[in-house]
């Protein structure tokens, strides 16, 4: 059987146009999904992981456990500068028949065709990984001790009772036959998983604080007549907050169209937002499921500073509100925008 190589271009067309650096990846542990520009095409296989506000690992620890993601180069602004040759790597042999090895590039190719889906949610979870990291250093981000340990041993302990289900006969040989991993190689994995899961929603809403940005509430409707209807009632002067409990369709509606702040962008709930004055309603956006209209309910100053000036307020919004979708989409926006990404590299690996 001859190899089928994939040209680049047929790879940009598979994994979609936007491939990493518009797929939604990382879901958000969040129960509803508000308002918010949608990332087109985004994967529905997402990596397992969530962006969770868990307790938070003294610098030392999480240090140790990602040093290896130092080792590529920061350039000029934090930017990050992939090669764009590839080295022998590209020829390693993962299997052999008969004496003749299946390289690394077959294994990729096929899993483009098989699974672009996949490819794109592994490939945009590795390149969002690596951003949290540069951005964690950036802001010298501090969790308590022992944190990663703790997410570790809860990890252990479910692998753990995963394995007594299906009536493995200890931890060690379930973890070897489903993975083909040792322990000790798979806790090291773990522990590089956990330090980005907690540090992740620590960026996120650092970020977030520290942009300029809109407090707003939101009330979504399907038609003109709902459009209407709404602002006959804000004309008589109905709390805003009501109206949307009443008419919203957004999940936001059962609580008074609350919404994540906004960050200023140019997407038209941002212009909008912030074209709007504080205390005051927008006239209604036309978007593809409708019509929403958009309160202004604050516009606090931006935080400055690093960790050491801005963790205290962090760590206190993340208890009381987990990340949110919205807040997510646009801090990877942002970072998809300040950090130089090359995908070229696996671009070429599966085309050969």
């Amino acid at each position: 059987m001859s190899r089928r190589s994939i040209p680049a271009a047929a790879l940009v067309a598979i994994l979609g146009a936007g491939a990493c650096t518009a797929p939604a990846n990382r879901p958000v542990d969040s129960g509803r999904r508000p308002l918010a520009p949608a990332a087109p095409d985004a994967p529905t296989a997402a990596a397992d992981r969530t962006v969770s506000a868990a307790e938070p690992v003294e610098p030392s620890e999480a240090a140790t456990v990602l040093e290896a993601e130092a080792a590529v180069p920061l350039v000029d602004d934090r930017s990050v500068a992939w090669p764009r040759t590839l080295d022998g790597s590209a020829q390693t042999m993962v299997a052999s028949v008969g004496g003749q090895g299946i390289p690394l590039t077959d294994l990729v190719s096929k899993w483009v065709l098989r699974d672009p889906d996949g490819v794109r949610a592994i490939l945009d979870d590795l390149l969002l990984s690596r951003i949290v990291t540069f951005e964690a250093a950036a802001l010298d981000v501090r969790l308590p001790d022992g944190a990663i340990a703790d997410e570790v041993a809860l990890r252990m302990a479910n692998l753990e009772r995963a394995a007594r289900e299906v009536g493995a006969p200890d931890l060690e040989v379930y973890v070897k036959r489903r993975l083909g991993l040792e322990v000790s190689t798979l806790r090291a994995e773990l522990e590089r998983e956990a330090a980005i899961d907690l540090l992740a929603p620590r960026c996120v809403r650092a970020w977030v604080l520290s942009s300029d940005r809109r407090e707003i509430r939101a009330l979504a409707v399907d038609d003109r007549a709902a459009v209407d209807q709404v602002q006959a009632r804000l004309a008589k002067g109905d709390e805003f907050e009501a109206l949307a409990r009443e008419y919203s369709k957004d999940p936001s509606a059962e609580d008074g169209g609350r919404m994540p702040p906004v960050v200023r962008s140019d997407q038209p709930l941002a212009r909008t937002a912030f074209a709007t004055q504080v205390g005051s309603v927008s006239e209604p956006i036309q978007d593809p499921r409708g019509f929403v209209f958009l309160k202004v309910v604050g516009a606090p100053d931006p935080l400055e500073g690093d960790w050491g000036a801005i963790g205290a307020r962090v760590e206190a919004d993340l208890a009381e509100q987990p990340i949110e979708d919205p807040e997510f989409w646009q801090w990877k926006d942002a970072m998809y925008q300040r950090y130089d990404i090359d995908i070229t590299p696996f671009l070429e690996l599966a085309s050969r």
